[in-house]
C-alpha cells in the first residue's frame, strides 16, 4: 500500500452518499460541524448558494460541483444568497436505500443534490491534512462517471443497490482526495505533502507499513540518509513533531484500527502495535484517544 492507502485504512472511514435532495422554491438546508465526520454534495442539477461559517460572502454553486468539508465545517446549502423570510418546508422519506430529501414538486426540482456523511477516526492524520473545504467539478472524467453512476441508481431500484452505492461512496471519496493532489499547487503542511517530500517519503512509509518495528534515529538516518539533525529539522518542518511522536501516534492509529477490526485480544494488539506490555500500550491509549483500549472497543 501507499501513504494514501495506509492514511485511508488508519482513518477507519464509514459513510455513503445515500441522501437524494430534490428542491424546488425557496428552501435552506444548514450542516453543523461535528467532529470526526465529514460532509460531501454533489450537485447533479440546476444551481445554488454556498454560505460557508466565518466568509462574508456566499458562493454560487451549479450542477457538476462537488463540495467537500473534511471536518464538517458549519454551511449552509441554500437557493438564494440573501437571507429568507419564508422557505419552503423540507420533508423526507425512504426511496429505496436513499433518504430523499424535498421541497415543492420535486418531480421538477430546479436543484437537485446528493449527500454523503463520512465517520472517520478523530485523530484520523489524513483528515488533518486536508483544507476546510475541497470544491471541484465533474469535469475529472472519473469523477463524472462515479456521479452519474449515483444518479442512475438513485433513478432506477436494482437489486444489489446498497453494496454498490457504498462502492461508488468510497469510490468519489479516493477521486476526490487524488483530484485535490493533482490540482492544488501548494499543499497545506501535514502527513500529506510530507509523504511527497523526497526526503521523507520513504521513511513515512517505511514506518506507516511496520509501525511495530524497533524504530530508532540511527535507523531512520541510515535509511533516508540524513543527519541526525536534518531529520529532526524535517519532522518537525513538515509534521511539527519528532520522528518519536510520529512513531507512537501511528503504532496507537493501528491499534485503534485492530480494536475495531480484529478479535486478537488488547495484549496481542499492544504487541503487534509495538508495545513491549499491555500496561505501556494501555497508558499511551488512553492519553492520546481519551478512553481506554477496552471502551474504545466497545463503542
Amino acid at each position: 500500500m501507499d501513504i494514501l492507502d495506509q492514511l485511508i485504512q488508519l482513518a477507519q472511514i464509514r459513510g455513503q452518499a445515500d441522501i437524494h435532495c430534490r428542491l424546488q422554491g425557496d428552501w435552506s438546508i444548514p450542516h453543523e460541524q461535528k467532529q470526526g465526520q465529514a460532509n460531501m454534495h454533489i450537485i447533479s442539477r440546476g444551481s445554488g448558494w454556498l454560505n460557508i461559517a466565518g466568509e462574508k460572502e456566499a458562493r454560487a454553486i451549479k450542477q457538476g460541483d462537488i463540495l467537500f468539508f473534511p471536518q464538517a465545517h458549519t454551511h449552509r446549502l441554500s437557493s438564494s444568497d440573501k437571507s429568507l423570510h419564508r422557505q419552503e418546508k423540507i420533508h423526507s422519506r425512504k426511496q429505496g436505500v436513499f433518504t430523499l430529501n424535498y421541497c415543492g414538486d420535486y418531480a421538477q426540482a430546479d436543484m437537485e443534490f446528493f449527500c454523503a456523511v463520512f465517520h472517520y477516526e478523530a485523530n484520523a492524520a489524513l483528515f488533518r491534512a486536508l483544507p476546510q473545504m475541497i470544491a471541484i467539478n465533474v469535469e475529472h472524467p472519473a469523477l463524472q462517471t462515479l456521479s452519474r453512476l449515483l444518479k442512475n441508481e438513485a433513478d432506477k431500484y436494482d437489486e444489489g443497490a446498497a453494496s454498490l452505492i457504498h462502492a461508488l461512496s468510497s469510490a468519489l471519496f479516493i477521486m476526490i482526495i487524488r483530484a485535490y493532489l493533482a490540482d492544488s499547487p501548494a499543499l497545506p503542511e501535514g502527513i500529506i505533502k510530507a509523504g511527497r517530500e523526497p526526503r521523507l517519503q520513504p521513511l513515512i512509509h517505511a514506518i506507516m507499513h511496520n509501525p511495530e518495528q524497533d524504530w530508532t534515529i540511527e535507523k531512520l538516518c541510515e535509511l533516508g540518509h540524513l543527519s541526525r539533525a536534518q531529520l529532526m529539522r524535517l519532522f518537525k518542518q513538515h509534521l511539527n513533531i519528532s520522528p518519536y511522536a510520529f512513531i507512537l501516534q501511528t503504532r496507537l492509529q493501528k491499534a485503534a484500527h485492530l480494536l475495531k477490526n480484529s478479535q486478537d485480544s488488547i495484549l496481542n494488539i499492544a504487541l503487534l502495535s509495538g508495545f513491549n506490555s499491555e500496561t505501556n500500550f494501555g497508558k499511551a491509549f488512553k492519553n492520546y484517544y481519551g478512553i481506554s483500549a477496552g471502551d474504545y472497543r466497545k463503542q
